[in-house]
């Protein structure tokens, strides 16, 4: 692929616009950010670094459930999957735990303030208006 910059198809192509010491190739980090000279080494952008991981203890209790949400929904994802593939929609203990566990972890974002069940409430008449229009899921 050829661009019209001359900037980004040096970038391309491992060449700076200001070559490093030595005519070493430049080595970046995940970032973008050359290693030696702690600079972006892409062209016209600034790079923020990242933040340093946050240990158990730092991490925030939203944080905490947003993580767990993401690992239940997660766990939901295969037993949905598994329902489909072993045909065992009804009576599923499996199916009938994770969302039960993924029920859980909504209730305590609504606990700590992070969802309303009003505007959720909200949503699920919307997207249920767009699944009477788009699936069969209502036309029975």
């Amino acid at each position: 692929m050829e661009f019209k910059d001359n900037e980004v198809n040096n970038w391309i192509n491992g060449m700076s616009k200001e070559p490093n010491k030595n005519n070493k190739p430049r080595i970046v980090d995940d970032a973008g950010v050359d290693i030696e000279t702690g600079k972006s080494a892409m062209p016209s952008m600034t790079v923020d670094r990242a933040q340093p991981k946050i240990t158990e203890d730092e991490m925030s209790l939203n944080q905490e459930l947003m993580i767990i949400l993401m690992e239940e929904c997660g766990e939901l994802i295969q037993a949905c999957s598994k329902a489909i593939r072993c045909n065992s929609y009804y009576r599923n203990e499996k199916l009938v735990e994770e969302v039960g566990d993924v029920m859980c972890m909504l209730e305590l974002l609504e606990e700590n303030n992070i969802i309303n069940w009003t505007e959720v409430d909200e949503r699920v008449f919307k997207k249920k208006k767009k699944l009477m229009r788009w699936s069969n899921i209502y036309n029975k």
